[in-house]
């Protein structure tokens, strides 16, 4: 819990605040009102949580060859990097329909809709993952799905490049 973190908890009629002589009237005006201390213990496990290491190290820059899904294995976690251009993307390597690995997919583009008779579009060239069993789309940079992006999602990660590395962040966005 909390305590293994150094964090401690004073209520009235805990023994600290027993030995330090507090009564219970006194004990908000001494130790802080129960609330504000959980409060305060969350934001400092937050912080703690967010300074420890949030990027992960998947390789050199070279091993990702442009336009094709790359699995990689982050923490405890299957994750696909996608390089298009200059940019890299990580999705979740599980498409969310019946669990797939979207690194054996294909990458695509969408189809905007239009009227009856009028060519369609092909935008965002490369950016989704096809799953390649039964074709659902995942949005790299979301990894929302495009017909259903408030029901069907997996996890997007940030990727960087620091000195020919490709990292993928860790930390909640």
């Amino acid at each position: 819990g909390l305590s293994s973190l150094g964090f401690r908890f004073t209520w009235p009629g805990d023994p600290e605040c027993d030995q330090r002589g507090i009564e219970r009237e006194d004990h908000v005006e001494e130790c802080g009102p129960p609330l504000r201390v959980e409060i305060e213990c969350r934001v400092q496990l937050w912080e703690i949580l967010m300074s420890s290491e949030t990027r992960v190290d998947v390789g050199d820059v070279e091993a990702f060859v442009e336009g094709r899904p790359t699995a990689v294995r982050v923490d405890d976690r299957d994750v696909v990097v996608v390089r298009k251009g200059s940019e890299y993307f990580g999705v979740r390597d599980v498409c969310p329909h019946q669990g797939a690995r979207l690194s054996a997919g294909v990458l695509i583009g969408h189809v905007e809709t239009c009227n009856r008779g009028d060519q369609p579009v092909l935008t965002r060239e490369g950016e989704f993952l096809e799953c390649p069993w039964h074709g659902w789309k995942v949005d790299l940079r979301t990894g929302t799905s495009p017909t259903e992006p408030d029901r069907v999602r997996v996890r997007a990660y940030d990727v960087t490049v620091d000195e020919g590395r490709v990292y993928v962040e860790t930390r909640f966005t």
